[in-house]
């Protein structure tokens, strides 16, 4: 995959020494069960490993003209950190570790994104 911002290239990661095919696992999209609470769930490229950036699947909601399709997407870290610190993307935590109020990080980019979109909102008016 490559980073929808700069092109930097995204590897599939292969710890199990599968015969992982990056464009079949892009494509791959099947409905599993979980075999614990027995629930469909949707497998995806976003649920592999992938090596110095974000790989995962959005999709357009109600009001877009695109509203119900899926894309899988790639960004590299550098421009998640980079579009994060501009206000171009909302860092909302980690799922790794409990975020508060207190994290830097949370503060910083919750502040670049404030400003980001009030100037936008103000040029607008």
């Amino acid at each position: 995959m490559m980073c929808i911002c700069c092109d930097a290239k995204i590897e599939l990661l292969n710890f199990n020494n599968e015969n992982l095919v990056e464009e079949e696992e892009v494509f791959r999209k099947e409905v599993k069960v979980n075999p614990t609470t027995k629930s469909n769930y949707i497998a995806h490229a976003g649920q592999n490993m992938w090596q110095n950036g974000l790989v995962d699947m959005v999709s357009a909601g109600y009001g877009s003209t695109l509203d119900g399709n899926q894309y899988i997407i790639a960004v590299c870290d550098e421009c998640l950190r980079k579009k994060t610190m501009t206000g171009h993307i909302a860092y909302i935590g980690d799922y790794v570790t409990a975020i508060d109020a207190k994290d830097e990080y949370y503060r910083n980019a919750r502040t670049a994104w404030r400003r980001y979109n009030n100037i936008d909102n103000l040029l607008n008016n």
